[in-house]
């Protein structure tokens, strides 16, 4: 058998081809320096910055988003007693020199309101105990020379709209207010027409208080005079109107258990409150106003509707009874 050479192990000259063990893959500087190249190349491109990236695709237009909640409204705001009388005092002005106002008037309508109205000052609510006052003028028993006209009905005594009245000897306060305000009146009338078939509301006593509260004592030396109403707040129903909120003449009434030890101040008043909105009539105004002569006040009428009516005490401002309306 014939020997087999093993190949000697060839050691190249310098800068020539170096031949690895494996076959086919040369190695030379030239090699390196093209792989580094690639390696490179692979490493920017994998390692790159972000902002080489294509954006996201816009959302689509069918895409449902939800839209924020609305703010909601604020509450109109509450005028009391003194802005209406304001009020009151510009629209009667109007009418007594010719003006027409519904344009300024028409940020009144369905403006919420509460006007106290203050009665029953002074004591003369507090009825003695054992006088005569006390008993029915009705149940009192005739003396010998009437008997003869027994069968007579005595004559009503008169009866405020809004008072009140304490009985010591039973504890009981009743304290009454009846709407005085209806179509009987002139100027009611007047202002109702014929577009309205009912209205009911109440005068206000002294409206030349911008709040509600008892009067100073007048001097002595002054005639005791007493003002014809000028100014009242009044619903107006027409025929198509709900019956519903309508009080067809009956009073509004408390009557409670008081002890004498809380009865001090009673003679400071109650207050009858009235709340609600206020609301144009068909002529588009709130309130209405007739000049009585040239050199009288209007009358005004404050056009409301009337959602709940409160009695308190005016010392205390303690609420007694109240009434909603809706």
């Amino acid at each position: 058998m014939g020997t087999f050479a093993r190949p000697a192990k060839s050691v190249p000259a310098r800068g020539a081809a170096r031949l690895c063990y494996r076959p086919a893959m040369i190695c030379g500087p030239a090699t390196k320096v093209w792989l580094s190249l690639l390696a490179l190349a692979g490493c920017l491109g994998g390692c790159g910055s972000r902002e080489d990236e294509p954006p996201p695709p816009a959302a689509s237009a069918n895409t449902s988003s939800i839209a924020p909640p609305l703010p909601s409204l604020p509450e109109p705001k509450l005028l009391e007693r003194e802005a209406i009388l304001l009020a009151v005092t510009r629209a009667a002005s109007a009418a007594a020199s010719g003006r027409d106002d519904a344009e300024a008037q028409r940020v009144l309508d369905g403006a919420l309101f509460t006007f106290p109205i203050r009665f029953g000052c002074g004591p003369a609510g507090i009825q003695p105990q054992g006088d005569a006052a006390a008993i029915p003028a009705a149940k009192t028993a005739p003396a010998a020379a009437d008997r003869g006209a027994a069968n007579t009905p005595p004559e009503p005594l008169p009866v405020e709209p809004m008072s009140w009245r304490y009985d010591p000897a039973r504890d009981r306060l009743e304290v009454t207010a009846t709407p005085d305000v209806d179509l009987t009146d002139a100027a009611v009338a007047t202002i109702a027409g014929t577009a309205y078939e009912a209205v009911e509301g109440f005068w206000i006593q002294r409206p030349w208080l911008l709040e509600a509260a008892c009067p100073a004592a007048a001097p002595a030396a002054a005639v005791a005079q007493r003002a014809s109403p000028s100014l009242a707040i009044a619903q107006f129903h027409a025929a198509e109107d709900s019956r519903t909120g309508r009080r067809d003449d009956r009073s509004y009434q408390s009557v409670a258990t008081l002890p004498p030890e809380q009865a001090r101040d009673l003679a400071r008043g109650f207050d009858l409150v009235l709340s609600g909105r206020l609301r144009r009539l068909k002529d588009g105004k709130v309130i209405n106003c007739i000049a009585a002569g040239a050199d009288a006040r209007p009358i005004c009428i404050v056009s409301a509707e009337i959602q709940k009516v409160e009695l308190k005490r005016g010392d205390s401002g303690a609420l007694l009874a109240e009434w909603s309306q809706g």
